[in-house]
């Protein structure tokens, strides 16, 4: 109040405005956190006023925020034309267990068990899993290509981590190859043959039992196994058959074998297995034959028998001469009644001869 010049009192408002300080009273939402995760932190002062947070100098009533380690995060707001106001709030970061899994990686045959283990957790859990999948190690028989077997371990504290070992799987082969089956004759030799395995072992065997080839010679009909590694290191086998011809034993007969000068016999050659002939001088093919020789001779049969060679046997016909001209000789034409007489019989030609009188 005043009094102005005219003496007259007078009166005058003046508003003076006080501006508040905000409250910032900031807050986590979770704490504590496992190291790697992620927390939101709240100022809780409101609007229509702003915070800066530090560290990061990140604008905002509410900031997520991943640290790795315990981090005090300050939030500061001010009114302008007052002095700034800042709070203070700490997140506690809890470590994470370091897992360890072994092996990291594997190739594996189909159907071949493998252990995986793991260490650095309290607890563990395994996925996929059908047995024993809260242990430090597990068994595992059944694979898809590729397969990815992961571990959650669990520390004291709480924290997880995952760890994975991935398998490659492998089809077990079958490429071990031998030799087809052969047929040889008695006495001879074959090499028989397998690939498809780094290694092979062959029965029965005397030599070179441990080669991809070996060469045997059976008497009778055989057969052989050899024995590898696929690709999975199991042992397969395979056979092959070696078949052994035996001796072919020819006989060849004359039915009858002795005739008479003009008369026929009848050659047969007869043998185990079945083969073709040929009749030597005649060389006429078969089995049987008629002949009609004029003096002794011994026939020649041979036999072809297949892939092994020639065979043969022989049979004698004898042939007796037929008497040409035959004469009586009387040693006396005449004689005294009761006197004896010689009668000599000639023969022509030559030879041995029985005589009825």
């Amino acid at each position: 109040r005043g009094i102005n010049a005219c003496g007259v009192l007078s009166t005058s408002t003046v508003v003076v405005t006080v501006k508040p300080t905000w409250p910032v009273d900031p807050a986590v939402l979770s704490n504590p956190i496992c190291s790697g995760n992620s927390v939101s932190v709240i100022a809780n002062g409101g609007s229509p006023y702003s915070y800066t947070w530090t560290p990061g100098n990140t604008v905002g009533t509410m900031i997520s925020v991943t640290p790795t380690v315990t981090t005090t995060y300050t939030a500061c707001t001010s009114v302008p034309g007052c002095s700034t106001t800042c709070a203070a709030v700490t997140v506690t970061v809890l470590p994470v267990p370091q897992l360890t899994i072994t092996p990291t990686s594997f190739t594996v045959c189909a159907g071949t068990p493998t252990t995986i283990s793991a260490s650095g957790a309290s607890t563990y859990t395994w996925m996929p899993c059908s047995s024993g999948c809260n242990s430090s190690v597990v068994s595992v028989t059944s694979y898809t290509d590729p397969s990815t077997y992961t571990v959650t371990g669990t520390a004291v504290n709480g924290c997880t981590n995952s760890a994975q070992s991935v398998a490659t799987v492998i089809t077990p082969s079958n490429n071990l190859t031998v030799s087809s089956s052969a047929t040889i004759c008695i006495g001879n030799s074959i090499t028989l043959t397998a690939a498809g395995s780094p290694g092979y072992t062959w029965t029965p065997c005397t030599t070179g039992c441990n080669s991809s080839t070996i060469s045997v010679s059976p008497t009778v009909t055989t057969t052989y196994t050899v024995s590898g590694l696929n690709n999975c290191g199991i042992v397969i086998t395979k056979t092959v058959q070696v078949v052994v011809t035996p001796p072919y034993v020819i006989t060849a007969t004359a039915q009858p074998n002795t005739i008479c000068a003009g008369s026929s016999s009848t050659l047969t050659a007869t043998s185990a297995g079945h083969v073709t002939y040929q009749w030597i001088p005649l060389f006429v093919n078969g089995s049987p034959v008629v002949v009609t020789p004029t003096v002794t001779t011994t026939y020649t049969v041979y036999s072809i028998v297949p892939n092994c060679g020639m065979a043969q046997a022989v049979v004698t016909i004898s042939v007796n001469p037929v008497p040409l001209t035959a004469n009586l000789n009387p040693s006396s034409n005449f004689v005294c009644a009761g006197t004896n007489a010689t009668l000599t019989a000639n023969v022509s030609p030559a030879g041995t001869y029985t005589y009825n009188w």
